[in-house]
């Protein structure tokens, strides 16, 4: 697994609007179901971007389409597909399950098609959500060590494109293979409306959603 795909391990930041009426616990899970964004990244010395131009700001801006895209079995278990398009191009997927005890990441499909497994899976959002739950991540992404905890550290309203939502802030911490923060705001029934992750010298956003189905 490249450097690279380890910085992908959470590295961006989602806003999620739809309508959507469903017994789903945090995401929508129809098969689909999709999310269109304006990814935004600062430029900054870490940041390769030879094969994207940035504007006055210093800002790469880049359309993104996440969707899910039915499931695949891993190892006899079937896990949904999100998959997550740049430049009409698959550029990651991940291999999650969805259900009362939150969003579980077991794998990722990696650009070369590459499936990486988590072991053991991954706890993106926990659930059920409420303040001053925890959840660490201290395992391997194929072969590489990576060490996380996250915190949902409280309750608030928050405005992004799509609109205002009630939502819990997640705050994380990465430490190994490389360091990075991370900040999700989770409304109920909706989904992940905002998802900020920094790295140094860089720093990604994916805002304006427009979801279809």
């Amino acid at each position: 697994m490249r450097n690279s795909d380890v910085k992908k391990l959470c590295a961006a930041t989602y806003f999620f609007a739809i309508s959507y009426a469903s017994a789903a616990p945090i995401v929508p899970t129809a098969p689909g179901t999709s999310w269109r964004y304006q990814m935004t990244e600062e430029v900054g010395k870490g940041l390769n971007i030879s094969d994207v131009k940035a504007d006055t700001d210093g800002k790469v801006r880049l359309p993104v389409l996440y969707r899910i895209d039915g499931t695949e079995n891993v190892d006899g278990k079937d896990l949904l597909k999100f998959e997550m398009h740049r430049a009409d191009t698959i550029t990651n997927t991940d291999l999650l399950s969805v259900d009362d005890h939150g969003i579980i990441c077991w794998a990722r499909i990696n650009l070369d098609g590459q499936l990486v497994k988590f072991n053991p899976p991954q706890t993106m959002i926990a659930a059920p959500l409420k303040k001053g739950a925890t959840w660490d991540f201290n395992g391997h992404a194929g072969e590489l060590k990576v060490q996380q905890h996250y915190e949902v550290v409280g309750e608030e309203k928050i405005e992004v494109p799509a609109g205002t939502f009630h939502a819990y802030r997640i705050h994380g911490e990465q430490t190994e293979p490389n360091r990075m923060t991370i900040d999700r705001w989770v409304a109920p029934a909706v989904g992940i409306v905002q998802d900020t992750t920094t790295r140094p010298d860089t720093k990604t956003e994916l805002p304006t959603p427009h979801p279809s189905f």
